[in-house]
């Protein structure tokens, strides 16, 4: 198949063609046989790479009786065809189900939106409605076109950037070691540096879970590297889940370290003050960041965890 793909690129998207349009009409009732037509170059091709013809392959592969020819159509047996979905749909079916029964997040899933090339397959619609049609509160919708959905939808989301509008799922924060506070912090949580007293692992809150974002949304926070002469700010970003939305510690149930944030900085025998943007409401989250003193800018960097 690389060398019919390589010397017959014309052919090669007709059979594709071909595929896809076999793809959206073969369900798993079907029982008919399915017509395919295959350019003669596949058949050349066969010959001249591994010396044999098409239907000597078939044969050799014992699927000459569910494969067969008629002129330059080939007929396909439709248990043959629904095989080659069962495999991909099974791990896909086994996927779900783990993210219903096994993530925070399945409990409250109320919709699946099948979107793609591959959820124009009847085979895909029947077997996603066989595993979950009979789950209670939950639908399935299948849009019209559901191939190109996905680029309609960032076609959408481009033109209407100003009006698009989301709320943050979880309360966004960082560990900090502020100094320590007699009769506010955990005494078990005291850390000395630098001679000072200090409680660690506080859950400093910069965005709160149910706020409403829209592009370009801007969080200001201000960080301080806890040692002299260091030329790195870090802190570990958290999140906090709607079972403890305000956390005090970032330890405390609901609560997972999500990445950290990195900003460089120049070396100084000063505690250095530096201001971070968040920048929300994107496809990403982006970051500005700069010495407060100074007003220089420095390099951040957000690396999330897998």
């Amino acid at each position: 198949m690389a060398a019919f793909m390589k010397e017959q690129k014309y052919d090669y998207l007709e059979l594709m063609r071909e595929f896809e349009a076999v793809k959206r009409k073969i369900g798993r009732g079907t029982k008919d046989t399915i017509n395919m037509k295959l350019p003669g170059s596949l058949n050349e091709t066969c010959q001249k790479v591994v010396k044999k013809d098409l239907k000597q392959l078939i044969k050799n592969a014992g699927k000459d009786k569910q494969i067969t020819f008629v002129s330059d159509k080939a007929k396909f047996d439709a248990k043959l065809l629904q095989g080659c979905f069962r495999k991909a749909t099974d791990k896909i079916v086994a996927h779900m189900k783990a993210i219903f029964e096994k993530e925070p997040c399945g409990k409250n899933i109320s919709m699946i939106l099948m979107v793609g090339g591959f959820s124009e397959s009847l085979f895909v619609h029947d077997v996603i409605k066989e595993a979950f049609g009979n789950k209670v509160g939950l639908s399935i919708l299948i849009p019209n076109d559901a191939g190109i959905s996905v680029v309609q939808g960032a076609v959408v989301l481009d033109d209407a950037t100003n009006h698009y509008v989301s709320y943050l799922r979880f309360t966004y924060g960082v560990a900090i070691s502020p100094e320590f506070e007699e009769g506010k912090h955990d005494p078990k949580r005291r850390i000395v540096v630098d001679g000072v007293d200090h409680c660690s692992g506080c859950f400093s809150t910069f965005i709160n879970i149910g706020t409403e974002v829209k592009i370009g949304h801007k969080v200001n926070e201000t960080y301080q590297n806890t040692v002299a002469n260091s030329t790195s700010v870090k802190v570990k970003v958290f999140t906090a889940n709607e079972t403890n939305p305000t956390p005090t510690y970032v330890d405390e149930p609901g609560c997972r370290s999500i990445g950290s944030l990195d900003v460089t900085i120049k070396k100084s025998p000063k505690l250095r003050d530096i201001a971070v943007e968040y920048i929300f409401g994107d496809t990403e989250l982006h970051l500005n960041a700069y010495d407060e003193e100074t007003k220089e800018p420095c390099q951040a960097k957000l690396r999330l965890f897998e």
